[in-house]
């Protein structure tokens, strides 16, 4: 007989006219973004999707599987309401209560609703494969496809199933549960950008690797949806202790569930304390709160207390291994610290969180640490601080061991950040070594990495050499003048390398796609020769471009002798016709880092501290003015004035146009009553708008002005004055002094 009601019941379900077309919509709909995606710009499928890379898999897979995974929620949202809310609708409940159990009939019901779901996902699945092969041309990396649609779409089903039936059972009202559970989907939008756990709709992923594997991505899924589903569970637990009993009201309904059915209360509260542990354990990321972020914009940013008594007296040596296989490295930091005083000093060093310590000894004996919380330092850490002592009057040799898996900062939910199978990327000093805040003096530090013989090491400074290849692990040495700077990525590259002009430029590609890269190297080399002829040599030994993995997408960056750019950017191409320019234009974001050694890497371009008039009226002013007007000029010299104006000048122009036509731009007391979260978007855009069109439009004028020659004399005489000048910053004013421009 049980069996029985819940054959009928889960057919009665699928054979619904009304879910049959909740059904053909969820399975179709992926398709249809698929074929509309062409007409969606990359800036909509950030700010909706959170799909940062434009890789193809990312694009053949994730774009039509988390706006599948949207409509599916909306979609089955109305399908639950819809089933739960049958009894009262038809007034049975006298009938079926005295026949059937509450929970018997609600998990008929979810099962029914469950089996639609997968219906839905398997047809969108079957419906989807021949738009896979045809856009990637074989059944290669077919495992992402179907662990997407099952993690992505099945899943956010599941969830909204649950979460819906719960919170039908708390309220028994249709219009509140549709409220409810609106708000929910926005909530999912909204503060996905503070931790990705929170984006139970179409989860953090935000692309997928062509070359070095999914990183993290796929374990962020999977702990993005326990999550969700411990939250859905306790809701829908919550709910069934809510099950209106014989007309009773809420809170008897309660009492009186919880007496008849003993485990339902112990499961709600099994599931509601799963996902606190979950949430808290999270393996990826170093969570920041809300209350951090807030703390910071009110406060500003607090750096550990650095102690100048205690002196580093020798260059640093750290030896690190890195088992990728177990996503875990272990390593050890040796320093010679000097404390001149009479008195003992409590010195505090960074680690990534996600290291332990294993061993602090000074000169061979074992001393006391402590791990300090963040309170007593009175800031928002983004590490592991802790604390040990050095004796008065002490000259000894500081050593440090540590193991684990460090975490990123989840600041961009860059799913590539950490140590996995096929990549690593450690963004920070603190996840390589212990940073000590002492008086350091700046001082080298340098060592040992030791990893998978099939993996290239790149970090900032000299260039890393193979010193020894044994079991399987290779052994490379690295030396980095800037602790700040210093970053490691590693991965199965490849490696283009030329002298120019005194300086060795290395240009890693990924491996697995030799072809497709080789023509950017010779890209790396003209940007670096037009920069030298025009700016002046590099004052550096050497010069790295990196491209890095795709699964953030879309990015690039420049530290030290440094210049990463994503994978995706670089394999689009360049188009020489003017009218389909493109802001992701290959050239465009390859040159802006570049650009930055000179400009950022090298002269320091700010209006810091400057008592000049004119200089406070230009916040704006910054590296980034350079580095976007010297890829105008490289774009102008090898593709033409017409490519290089639709690429950047009408850029630049429509930016600067949006700035003058902003509310509060014009009038800025207003910014102070808006609430802090608007005020911060606000901020954003004017800050993005100021630094990326302002203040490149400013520079082009000034080139206007004196002319292209005038320009690049001009700037010779501005990067031999300023280079390397860590106490001379090039204010706007210093900068029209020496062009000789007149203000417009």
């Amino acid at each position: 007989m049980r069996n029985a009601f819940f054959a009928y019941e889960t057919k009665r379900i699928l054979k619904s006219r009304f879910t049959q077309i909740i059904i053909l919509l969820t399975s179709v709909f992926p398709l249809i973004a698929a074929l509309l995606s062409p007409y969606i710009t990359e800036s909509i499928s950030k700010l909706l999707l959170g799909i940062n890379s434009s890789t193809l898999l990312s694009q053949t897979i994730l774009f039509p599987a988390k706006a599948g995974a949207v409509v599916s929620t909306l979609a089955f949202t109305v399908l639950t309401v819809f089933e739960f809310d049958k009894i009262l609708r038809f007034r049975v409940d006298y009938i079926i209560e005295p026949i059937s159990s509450s929970i018997k009939i609600n998990l008929t019901k979810i099962t029914g609703l469950i089996c639609a779901g997968f219906i839905s996902t398997a047809g969108s699945m079957i419906i989807m494969i021949p738009h896979y092969i045809f856009n990637m041309g074989s059944l290669s990396n077919f495992s992402y496809f179907l662990l997407s649609y099952s993690i992505i779409i099945f899943s956010s089903i599941v969830l909204t199933i649950l979460m819906t039936a719960g919170f039908y059972l708390i309220f028994r009202n249709v219009n509140i549960t549709c409220i409810i559970m609106l708000l929910a989907v926005l909530f999912s939008f909204l503060t996905g950008n503070i931790n990705y756990q929170y984006m139970w709709v179409q989860t953090g992923a935000s692309g997928f690797s062509e070359n070095f594997g999914s990183g993290n991505i796929l374990l962020g899924m999977l702990w993005n949806r326990l999550f969700g589903l411990s939250v859905a569970m306790s809701i829908f637990l919550f709910g069934m202790l809510c099950h209106r009993c014989y007309e009773k009201g809420l809170i008897k309904s309660i009492f009186k569930n919880c007496r008849k059915y003993k485990m339902l209360p112990i499961c709600f509260l099994v599931s509601l304390f799963g996902a606190f542990f979950i949430f808290q354990n999270e393996p990826i990321f170093k969570s920041i709160s809300l209350m951090d972020v807030v703390s910071t914009l009110i406060s500003g940013k607090k750096e550990t207390p650095v102690n100048t008594n205690v002196i580093g007296t020798s260059n640093i040596l750290v030896d690190l291994k890195i088992e990728k296989n177990k996503n875990c490295a272990s390593g050890a930091y040796f320093e010679e610290l000097q404390n001149g005083t009479d008195k003992p000093q409590n010195i505090y060093f960074e680690l990534a969180e996600g290291y332990h310590i294993n061993e602090i000894k000074l000169d061979n004996v074992d001393i006391n640490y402590t791990q300090v919380l963040s309170k007593i330092l009175n800031n928002a850490k983004r590490g592991n601080v802790f604390q040990t002592s050095i004796p008065k009057n002490t000259k000894a040799k500081l050593s440090i061991r540590y193991s684990g898996t460090p975490k990123a900062i989840s600041l961009n939910k860059d799913f590539s950040e950490g140590i996995s199978k096929n990549y690593v990327s450690l963004g920070h000093a603190i996840d390589i070594a212990p940073v000590l805040c002492v008086e350091q003096n700046d001082r080298i530090i340098e060592g040992k990495i030791k990893i998978d013989s099939k993996f290239t090491v790149i970090t900032e400074g000299d260039k890393n050499r193979k010193i020894s290849e044994k079991d399987g692990f290779t052994t490379w040495s690295f030396s980095c003048n800037k602790l700040n700077d210093l970053s490691l990525k590693a991965g199965p590259y490849g490696i283009f390398e030329r002298n120019v002009r005194g300086t060795n430029v290395e240009f890693f590609y990924p491996l697995s796609a030799r072809k497709e890269f080789e023509s950017r190297g010779s890209d790396t080399l003209d940007i670096f020769s037009f920069f030298s002829e025009k700016f002046g040599p590099l004052g550096r030994d050497s010069l790295k471009v990196v491209v890095t993995s795709g699964v953030h997408g879309g990015v690039g960056i420049q530290a030290g002798n440094i210049s990463c750019i994503s994978e995706d950017c670089l394999k689009k191409k360049s188009n020489v016709d003017s009218s389909q320019a493109s802001s992701s234009d290959t050239f465009a974001l390859l040159t802006h880092e570049i650009a930055h050694q000179w400009w950022g890497g090298g002269v320091d371009v700010s209006n810091e501290k400057s008592p000049n008039q004119i200089d406070k009226n230009h916040d704006e002013w910054s590296t980034d003015a350079f580095a976007d007007f010297s890829t105008y000029l490289f774009l102008k010299n090898k593709f033409g004035k017409d490519y290089a104006e639709n690429l950047l000048l009408k850029k630049w122009k429509e930016g600067a146009n949006e700035l003058n036509r902003n509310f509060y731009q014009r009038n800025p007391e207003y910014m102070n009553k808006l609430s802090m979260l608007p005020k911060y978007y606000v901020s954003l855009f004017l800050h993005a708008n100021k630094i990326y069109a302002l203040a490149p439009l400013e520079v082009y004028n000034v080139y206007n002005n004196i002319g292209e020659d005038n320009y690049f004399n001009s700037m010779k005489v501005i990067y031999k004055e300023y280079y390397g000048k860590k106490d001379k910053k090039l204010s706007f004013s210093e900068f029209l002094n020496i062009t000789g421009a007149k203000r417009r």
